[in-house]
């Protein structure tokens, strides 16, 4: 379960969030499990390292956010803007991305094992060392390995 602290902190928007977290906070893991963060607007949030795990956030608008090395096993990210973000070994292990916009995001070294990426934008999008083992890529748009 989410630390209601960083939640609400999140809340406040990524500006509030990122200086919150980078000039008080810069050495703690952010733990977001199982948040409902459905159609937030996380535009550019230093998420390095978050514990999203099982998080809601479908819809949520996360374009060049930093998720390097967060924990996004089982979350729901169907339809989330991830344009430009960097997710580069992210655990996204059964995750949920269902038509998620990922064009030009990183995800090299991501864990993709048994994620659902159907439909997913994925137009040069840096896929190289990721796990798409078990993946669901139907209809997958323009991968770039």
């Amino acid at each position: 379960m989410a630390n209601q602290e960083h939640l609400e902190r999140l809340r406040q928007g990524p500006e509030t969030w990122n200086t919150w977290r980078r000039e008080q906070n810069p050495s703690f893991r952010p733990d977001l499990s199982g948040a409902d963060l459905i159609g937030a607007d996380l535009n550019e949030a230093d998420l390095i390292n978050a514990d999203l795990s099982g998080a809601h956030l479908r819809e949520a608008l996360l374009q060049g956010a930093d998720l390097i090395n967060a924990h996004l096993s089982g979350a729901d990210l169907y339809g989330a803007d991830l344009i430009n973000a960097h997710l580069s070994g992210v655990d996204l292990i059964n995750a949920h991305l269902r038509e998620a916009l990922l064009w030009g995001a990183d995800l090299s070294g991501a864990d993709l094992y048994r994620s659902d990426l159907r439909e997913a934008h994925l137009i040069n999008a840096d896929l190289s060392g990721t796990d798409l083992r078990e993946a669901h890529l139907y209809r997958a748009l323009q991968p770039h390995f």
